[in-house]
């Protein structure tokens, strides 16, 4: 690979890692085709929203990837604000954003 290609490759991510926005995509949730919304957080999570309000996760396992429902109360007021404020086009500040890492079964 040339050293023009590296640089290119790590300049392209870099901005993935910083870039983060909404964008409507048609996901596979529950036996069906959906249109959502899909929140991408940089390289960290990717989130997504159908239009009755459902909140869910999308993440890379070793099947593939694969979209999970979340909720609890908190969650999903963490999960609309998120939303409520990137519609807005408010990127800056404090964001709390639900758990969805598995959590360590080993035991030590």
């Amino acid at each position: 690979m040339e050293s023009n290609q590296l640089w290119a490759f790590v300049e392209d991510e870099l901005i993935l890692g910083r870039s983060s926005g909404i964008y409507n995509e048609s996901l596979f949730i529950s036996g069906e085709d959906k249109l959502v919304k899909v929140l991408r957080l940089g390289k960290i999570a990717m989130f997504f929203k159908t239009s009755d309000g459902e909140y869910g996760v999308i993440k890379q396992e070793s099947s593939g990837w694969n979209q999970a429902s979340i909720s609890g109360s908190e969650n999903l007021r963490e999960l609309d604000y998120l939303f409520d404020s990137f519609n807005k086009n408010i990127r800056n500040g404090l964001f709390k954003v639900p758990n969805f890492l598995p959590a360590n079964t080993s035991s030590n």
